[in-house]
């Protein structure tokens, strides 16, 4: 059986052999037609030409892996002639190519004359008449037959997929790990293409270098035991120099990769909001942390959400009574991440937080914006997620690479995303098994969402469904956001935040000297005054 990261593999060669070799096409059938103003230049055609030659020497390898004998499977057969036969028109391109080589460093010749010598308008027509004939396989029934074989178990039980590091395999699953259209399935079988042959140097390298090491142990100690043993073995040391080379090489691609999506998802007024939300009056709000709720007014415990499988933790309060407040001071205690860690056993806990903004940017009070901000501080935390929410975009990036910085300047590569795209992403990141994570997401003003706050919440009691995912959201009590979270864990801010803001009243009034006075000489007065603000306020506490 064809294993199936070799079937990915050869595939992406055979879409880079064809792209390239309509390039070359293309440029000689522009140069054979123009005696002067062609645009094709010599390091152009010599840059095709070296690449040409790399995807026709991956053409030649065989299809199945070292140690695997016996027949041909029908589909091998057929797989094994159709590169051959990309091969044949490859080696047809080469040998045309090399007889326009005028001495061994690789000089062309009048490039318009010896294009008309060698190259016929028949032979053009030919060769571009069979790249069309591969393209079109390629798009139908080879792509076609990859899309119905993306079996990530099968993927992972193969060899090649087992000698790869552990970063590459989690990279490899999120590409082949989930449907897309057939352009989505060429973009991200190119990338495989290119990752696997990049890595797999790597792994080549280490192999050779276990077993260089396990030779120089023997020899060492043969050689100690015979009185002879040798100084350093320079030859080892630049081999394990080279490996860290091509390793770290692997891994800055990687890293390049990954910052421009997350650049794509951040947008410069992310975090206003939260930014400018007073931080809690000291030793105010510490009741959220009781694992008993207790109070005259009936609230579920925030620490038992915390630790326990509920899905929606709802802070519902009237306008004005530090919802907003609460909902930045739990989202950034460290008493949450404590309890939560209860929920989330040996898992990675992933959090992330976005504050609506009525009177803010589009993005601040949009559902895109809630789901780019989310997306950003969840991807932000574990960057191995990044090719499994965006596989398809992390494809194209990845295979820029080769491209210098200046063309990737120019790109549209930093365009901003679709709100399909981020919530196709967000679906899967949720939904994701590649990298196993509980993710506890903390959004605030639900009511100052621009959009159907019906949909909004019909979403969250969605995706909170999922046992590795928690909300905690906030909100006035509108009718609509009752209905659909009246019956979760929830609390009324308003019926629990009296003894809050006595003590901030009190703190806030003996600053005065006037205070400091009435509070010497009339006690009960000075007490009295504080508990009249208090139940003036009804439960409107900003800070």
């Amino acid at each position: 059986m064809l294993d199936p990261l070799t079937a990915f593999s050869a595939a992406g060669t055979v879409a880079q052999f064809v792209d390239i070799g309509a390039k070359i096409l293309s440029a000689a059938n522009e140069i054979r037609e123009s005696a002067t103003g062609c645009t094709v230049s010599n390091g152009e055609l010599w840059q095709l030409t070296e690449h040409l030659s790399d995807q026709v020497e991956k053409l030649s390898r065989p299809i199945r892996l070292p140690g695997v004998s016996g027949c041909l499977t029908a589909n091998e057969a057929r797989f094994e002639a159709f590169c051959q036969g990309c091969q044949s028109v490859g080696n047809e391109l080469l040998a045309k190519l090399s007889k326009q080589r005028s001495d061994k460093k690789g000089k062309w010749k009048g490039l318009s004359t010896a294009m008309r010598v060698v190259w016929s308008k028949n032979d053009i027509l030919r060769l571009e008449r069979r790249l069309q004939g591969f393209k079109d396989m390629l798009n139908t029934e080879m792509v076609m037959g990859l899309r119905e074989s993306m079996d990530l178990n099968a993927i992972q039980q193969s060899e090649r997929f087992n000698n790869l590091e552990v970063k590459t395999q989690q990279v490899l699953a999120a590409l082949v790990g989930q449907q897309g259209s057939l352009e989505d399935i060429k973009t991200r079988t190119y990338a495989l293409t290119k990752l696997l042959d990049r890595t797999e140097v790597v792994v080549r390298q280490q192999q050779k270098e276990n077993h260089q090491t396990r030779k120089l142990i023997v020899d060492l100690l043969q050689k100690v035991q015979d009185g002879d043993a040798p100084f350093a073995n320079l030859s080892r040391i630049r081999g394990r120099r080279r490996l860290e080379t091509a390793r770290t090489a692997e891994g800055e691609k990687i890293k390049k990769t990954e910052a421009r999506i997350m650049n794509r998802l951040w947008f410069p007024t992310k975090d206003d909001r939260k930014d400018t939300i007073a931080k809690a009056h000291q030793s105010t709000f510490q009741w959220m942390y009781e694992v008993v709720a207790c109070g005259s007014k009936p609230w579920s415990s925030f620490v038992h959400w915390l630790r326990g499988d509920g899905s929606i933790y709802w802070i519902a309060g009237k306008a004005g009574s530090g919802k907003s407040t609460l909902m930045k001071f739990i989202h950034e205690n460290p008493k949450t991440i404590a309890e939560l860690r209860q929920w989330s056993n040996d898992r990675p806990l992933l959090t992330a937080s976005h504050f609506f903004w009525n009177s803010g940017t589009a993005e601040q009070r949009s559902y895109g914006g809630l789901i780019q901000s989310l997306l950003h501080d969840i991807l932000e935390q574990e960057p191995a997620l990044i090719s499994v929410a965006f596989p398809s975009l992390w494809a194209a990036e990845y295979s820029k690479q080769k491209r210098s910085s200046i063309d990737l300047e120019k790109d549209d590569g930093l365009c901003s995303i679709s709100l399909n795209e981020l919530m196709a992403a967000f679906e899967r990141l949720l939904t994701q098994q590649v990298v196993p994570t509980n993710i506890c997401l903390f959004i605030d003003g639900l009511d100052e969402y621009e959009g159907d706050k019906i949909q909004l919440a019909e979403l969250i009691t969605k995706c909170s469904s999922l046992s590795t995912v928690k909300f905690c959201v906030s909100s006035r009590p509108l009718i609509p956001l009752e209905d659909r979270f009246g019956t979760f864990p929830k609390l009324l801010l308003q019926d629990l935040t009296a003894e809050d803001i006595k003590m901030y009243v009190a703190t806030k009034l003996k600053e005065n000297q006037r205070f400091e006075q009435l509070l010497l000489t009339e006690e009960d007065s000075a007490s009295q005054l504080i508990n009249e603000i208090v139940s003036t306020a009804n439960g409107v506490f900003l800070w």
